[in-house]
């Protein structure tokens, strides 16, 4: 434990110590480590089992008890913990840079509400991964650009966290989608920065079966949660042109991975598994503009919070 207040803290949700290992390998060799909360939501201290000196030069430590059912939830806890001016929204299977601490705080000293890094892809062997990066991060991936954007990586990203306080106990819920989130920020006049010079290598799944759950279910949970507070004839309308919505997104995919600069390597073997997860996802949007999330974002959270079981074990 160091004095003074931390520069930043990271928060990441774990049920066990063995989740978050590779994670907090990384966070032990930032340029910034000394400058670093960690902050920890789990369901049980006792069962945690941190190793001694898992958490060796970090400015501090906190580990905040809360029930992981609901991730975003979850990390709301961990948010009003944090002591830091910034937070970071951690994910057990993204693996931050030295330099990607450093990066976010010197970014932060402007006037950006949220500031994201540019994505890696960690599993980069495998088809799948790539595709699942694409979709989810498409204009991010090995992006080298820095500057003021309309939207930027939300998790794994960072807040100002004064500005996702005033969202009070309605916290948890603009937590659930990050484009949302974003939008919303967005249109109360804050401002989003994408800082290329804090990079993290994300890790994708590449089990077939999960990824293909994965891809209908994260579409119904999008759609669910971008359309909470429509009228039904909004929901319905959406819904309706969703099988539009795969075309539109090939063409944005196909020039994110140009613009990656992978395209020569990539395509046209990427193109089947692009296609794939676009009617995947175009399908779950329908269902989640139609009938709402179901257990959409229940089976997700199994994903994301143990995303190593599905895709390897990433780098240590």
């Amino acid at each position: 434990m160091r004095a003074g207040a931390p520069e930043i803290s990271f928060v990441l949700l774990t049920d066990t110590y063995a989740t978050i290992r590779n994670v907090l390998s990384h966070l032990r060799r930032q340029s910034a480590r000394d400058r670093l909360e960690l902050v920890i939501v789990t369901p049980s201290r006792e069962e945690l089992v941190l190793e001694d000196g898992v958490c060796s030069g970090l400015h501090s430590v906190q580990i905040v008890e809360s029930e992981l059912e609901s991730i975003p939830r979850a990390r709301a806890t961990g948010i009003q913990a944090a002591r830091a001016p910034i937070v970071v929204l951690g994910e057990t299977h993204c693996y931050p840079e030295p330099e990607y601490a450093e990066a976010l705080i010197e970014a932060h000293r402007g006037p950006w509400a949220v500031v994201g890094p540019a994505m890696l892809n960690a599993n980069p062997e495998s088809l799948l991964g790539w595709a699942g990066i694409f979709l989810d991060y498409g204009p991010w991936v090995e992006c080298k650009e820095r500057g003021p954007m309309a939207d930027v990586p939300a998790h794994n990203g960072s807040y100002k966290r004064s500005v996702l306080l005033e969202y009070g106990p309605q916290l948890g819920e603009m937590l659930e989608s990050d484009t949302v989130l974003n939008a919303d920020l967005l249109s109360k006049g804050n401002a989003l920065y994408l800082e290329s010079r804090a990079r993290t290598s994300h890790l994708n799944v590449s089990q077939l079966g999960v990824w293909i759950a994965e891809r209908f279910l994260a579409g119904r949970a999008f759609a669910a949660s971008r359309a909470r507070i429509w009228p039904r004839g909004r929901r319905l309308a959406y819904a309706l042109g969703s099988p539009l919505i795969p075309l539109v997104r090939f063409v944005r995919i196909l020039r994110y991975v140009r613009a990656s600069g992978r395209a020569q390597e990539l395509l046209p073997r990427l193109l089947p598994a692009l296609v794939v997860a676009l009617v995947l996802s175009a399908f779950g949007e329908m269902l989640g503009y139609t009938f709402g999330v179901g257990g959409a974002r229940r089976m997700l959270y199994e994903i994301e919070l143990h995303r190593e079981r599905y895709a390897g074990a990433g780098p240590g």
